[in-house]
Protein backbone atom coordinates (compact mmCIF):
# COMPACT_ATOMS: atom_id res chain seq x y z
CA UNK A 1 0.00 0.00 0.00
CA UNK A 2 1.44 3.40 -0.99
CA UNK A 3 1.12 6.55 1.12
CA UNK A 4 -1.28 9.19 -0.14
CA UNK A 5 1.25 11.35 -1.99
CA UNK A 6 -1.18 14.26 -2.19
CA UNK A 7 -0.94 14.84 1.59
CA UNK A 8 1.80 17.29 2.58
CA UNK A 9 4.83 18.40 0.68
CA UNK A 10 5.57 20.76 -2.14
CA UNK A 11 4.15 20.07 -5.59
CA UNK A 12 7.61 20.95 -6.95
CA UNK A 13 9.93 19.57 -4.26
CA UNK A 14 12.87 21.70 -5.38
CA UNK A 15 14.51 23.27 -8.34
CA UNK A 16 17.07 20.51 -8.84
CA UNK A 17 15.96 17.84 -11.28
CA UNK A 18 14.90 14.56 -9.67
CA UNK A 19 17.20 11.78 -10.76
CA UNK A 20 15.09 8.87 -9.51
CA UNK A 21 11.80 7.83 -7.94
CA UNK A 22 13.12 8.16 -4.36
CA UNK A 23 14.08 11.80 -4.92
CA UNK A 24 10.61 12.50 -6.30
CA UNK A 25 8.91 11.05 -3.20
CA UNK A 26 11.31 11.70 -0.31
CA UNK A 27 13.47 14.51 -1.71
CA UNK A 28 13.37 17.96 -0.16
CA UNK A 29 15.60 20.99 0.15
CA UNK A 30 17.18 22.45 3.29
CA UNK A 31 18.08 26.14 3.38
CA UNK A 32 21.09 27.22 5.45
CA UNK A 33 21.28 30.97 6.07
CA UNK A 34 24.27 32.58 7.77
CA UNK A 35 24.08 36.29 8.61
CA UNK A 36 27.28 38.18 9.42
CA UNK A 37 27.00 40.09 12.70
CA UNK A 38 29.06 43.01 11.35
CA UNK A 39 27.92 43.72 7.80
CA UNK A 40 24.59 41.82 8.06
CA UNK A 41 25.24 40.11 4.72
CA UNK A 42 23.37 36.84 4.26
CA UNK A 43 25.01 33.77 2.83
CA UNK A 44 22.43 31.20 1.71
CA UNK A 45 23.09 27.59 0.70
CA UNK A 46 20.68 24.82 -0.28
CA UNK A 47 21.19 21.10 0.29
CA UNK A 48 19.00 18.21 -0.79
CA UNK A 49 17.76 15.65 1.73
CA UNK A 50 15.88 12.34 1.77
CA UNK A 51 15.33 12.41 5.53
CA UNK A 52 15.81 14.85 8.38
CA UNK A 53 17.89 13.63 11.34
CA UNK A 54 16.71 15.10 14.64
CA UNK A 55 18.60 15.19 17.94
CA UNK A 56 16.27 13.97 20.69
CA UNK A 57 18.54 13.89 23.75
CA UNK A 58 17.01 17.19 24.98
CA UNK A 59 13.59 16.86 23.31
CA UNK A 60 10.41 15.17 24.49
CA UNK A 61 8.50 15.59 21.21
CA UNK A 62 9.08 15.65 17.47
CA UNK A 63 7.82 19.26 17.44
CA UNK A 64 10.44 20.23 20.02
CA UNK A 65 13.19 18.40 18.11
CA UNK A 66 12.21 20.17 14.85
CA UNK A 67 12.16 23.51 16.69
CA UNK A 68 15.67 22.80 17.98
CA UNK A 69 16.78 21.74 14.47
CA UNK A 70 15.59 25.06 12.99
CA UNK A 71 16.56 27.36 15.91
CA UNK A 72 19.05 30.14 15.26
CA UNK A 73 22.61 29.18 16.23
CA UNK A 74 25.14 31.83 17.21
CA UNK A 75 28.55 31.33 15.62
CA UNK A 76 31.18 32.80 17.95
CA UNK A 77 34.48 32.00 19.62
CA UNK A 78 36.29 29.16 17.84
CA UNK A 79 33.23 28.73 15.63
CA UNK A 80 33.20 32.27 14.11
CA UNK A 81 32.01 32.75 10.54
CA UNK A 82 34.54 33.60 7.80
CA UNK A 83 32.72 36.52 6.14
CA UNK A 84 33.67 37.03 2.50
CA UNK A 85 32.50 40.67 2.59
CA UNK A 86 34.29 41.68 5.81
CA UNK A 87 37.26 39.46 4.87
CA UNK A 88 37.61 38.30 8.47
CA UNK A 89 36.12 35.92 11.03
CA UNK A 90 33.05 37.46 12.65
CA UNK A 91 30.25 36.53 15.01
CA UNK A 92 27.22 35.44 13.00
CA UNK A 93 23.90 33.64 13.20
CA UNK A 94 22.96 30.48 11.33
CA UNK A 95 19.59 28.90 10.75
CA UNK A 96 18.46 25.77 8.91
CA UNK A 97 14.92 25.63 7.52
CA UNK A 98 12.89 23.36 5.29
CA UNK A 99 12.91 25.25 2.01
CA UNK A 100 11.10 22.68 -0.06
CA UNK A 101 9.21 19.81 1.52
CA UNK A 102 9.01 16.33 0.04
CA UNK A 103 5.79 14.48 -0.70
CA UNK A 104 6.64 12.03 2.11
CA UNK A 105 8.68 13.43 5.01
CA UNK A 106 11.01 10.97 6.75
CA UNK A 107 12.19 11.97 10.21
CA UNK A 108 15.10 10.09 11.76
CA UNK A 109 15.24 10.42 15.54
CA UNK A 110 18.84 10.12 16.70
CA UNK A 111 18.35 7.71 19.62
CA UNK A 112 22.05 7.14 20.35
CA UNK A 113 24.56 9.49 21.91
CA UNK A 114 28.26 9.13 21.11
CA UNK A 115 30.78 9.96 23.83
CA UNK A 116 34.20 11.55 23.31
CA UNK A 117 35.77 8.41 24.76
CA UNK A 118 34.36 6.46 21.80
CA UNK A 119 31.44 4.73 23.49
CA UNK A 120 27.74 5.13 22.80
CA UNK A 121 24.52 4.90 24.76
CA UNK A 122 20.90 4.64 23.78
CA UNK A 123 18.70 7.64 24.57
CA UNK A 124 15.78 5.88 26.19
CA UNK A 125 13.30 8.59 27.12
CA UNK A 126 9.86 8.77 25.49
CA UNK A 127 9.52 11.07 22.45
CA UNK A 128 5.97 11.96 21.42
CA UNK A 129 4.89 12.52 17.85
CA UNK A 130 1.54 13.70 16.53
CA UNK A 131 -0.57 11.81 14.00
CA UNK A 132 -0.63 15.04 11.95
CA UNK A 133 2.50 17.20 11.90
CA UNK A 134 2.36 20.75 10.54
CA UNK A 135 5.86 21.80 9.46
CA UNK A 136 5.01 25.42 8.53
CA UNK A 137 6.87 26.85 11.59
CA UNK A 138 10.05 25.12 10.39
CA UNK A 139 10.02 26.37 6.79
CA UNK A 140 11.77 29.18 4.93
CA UNK A 141 9.65 32.31 4.56
CA UNK A 142 10.12 32.26 0.79
CA UNK A 143 10.02 28.48 0.44
CA UNK A 144 8.44 26.59 -2.44
CA UNK A 145 5.06 25.55 -1.08
CA UNK A 146 2.39 27.41 -3.12
CA UNK A 147 -1.13 26.84 -1.77
CA UNK A 148 -0.61 23.30 -0.47
CA UNK A 149 -0.90 21.98 3.05
CA UNK A 150 2.25 21.59 5.10
CA UNK A 151 0.57 18.90 7.19
CA UNK A 152 2.13 15.45 7.16
CA UNK A 153 0.14 12.43 8.34
CA UNK A 154 2.00 9.81 10.38
CA UNK A 155 2.31 6.74 8.19
CA UNK A 156 4.85 4.43 9.82
CA UNK A 157 7.25 4.13 12.73
CA UNK A 158 10.35 1.95 12.93
CA UNK A 159 11.52 1.37 16.50
CA UNK A 160 15.04 0.30 17.44
CA UNK A 161 14.65 -2.30 20.20
CA UNK A 162 18.28 -3.27 20.82
CA UNK A 163 20.68 -1.69 23.30
CA UNK A 164 23.48 -1.34 20.74
CA UNK A 165 23.89 0.74 17.61
CA UNK A 166 25.10 -2.39 15.82
CA UNK A 167 21.73 -4.23 15.85
CA UNK A 168 18.13 -3.98 16.93
CA UNK A 169 15.80 -3.04 14.07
Amino acid sequence: HLANLSVGGSPHPHTQKHTNLLDGIFGGLLRSQVRCGLCLTDSVRYDTFLDVSLEVHRSVSVDEALRSFTDIDVLEGDNKYDCKVCKMKTCATKRLTLHSTPRVLQLHLKRFGIFEEGGSAKIGHHVTFPELLNVQPFTSPEGQYSEISLDFALYAVVVHVGASIRRGH
